[in-house]
């Protein structure tokens, strides 16, 4: 797990519990996770739209540059 970005929320909250002798998680430990997980994937959605939208900005000020 070394060299891996785990962004601004860090490491899975149940990263580790293997190690540590735990056979199942806590349900209070799997809501965190689930937290986690849609925090992240909301993260993802808005970083996606983010590199689209400036996409299309480089395109229009092609289409420009192209137009003079």
């Amino acid at each position: 797990m070394q060299g891996i970005d785990w962004g601004e929320l860090g490491l899975p909250a149940t990263v580790g519990l293997g190690e540590m002798g735990a056979q199942k998680p806590s349900q209070e430990l799997l809501l965190l996770q689930q937290r986690q997980e849609k925090m992240l994937s909301q993260q993802a959605s808005m970083s996606k739209m983010n590199a689209i939208q400036q996409e299309d900005e480089v395109e229009v000020e092609e289409e420009d540059s192209e137009e003079q």
